[in-house]
């Protein structure tokens, strides 16, 4: 679990890098947020049936 939760913070930290650098359009950065959180909240509901 360790390296997975790596794996998504540095996925975290390039996407944020790539709007920040990119000079994207209003559009753009709505459309980036709404895929990065359907990407996050499919993981979570994936993970939830986990054992603990």
């Amino acid at each position: 679990m360790p390296y997975l939760l790596t794996c998504l913070t540095l996925l975290l930290q390039a996407t944020a890098t790539h709007a920040i650098t990119a000079n994207l359009t209003g559009a753009q950065t709505a459309t980036l947020a709404e895929t990065l959180d359907r990407f996050v909240q499919a993981g979570l509901q994936g993970t939830a049936e986990w054992p603990s």
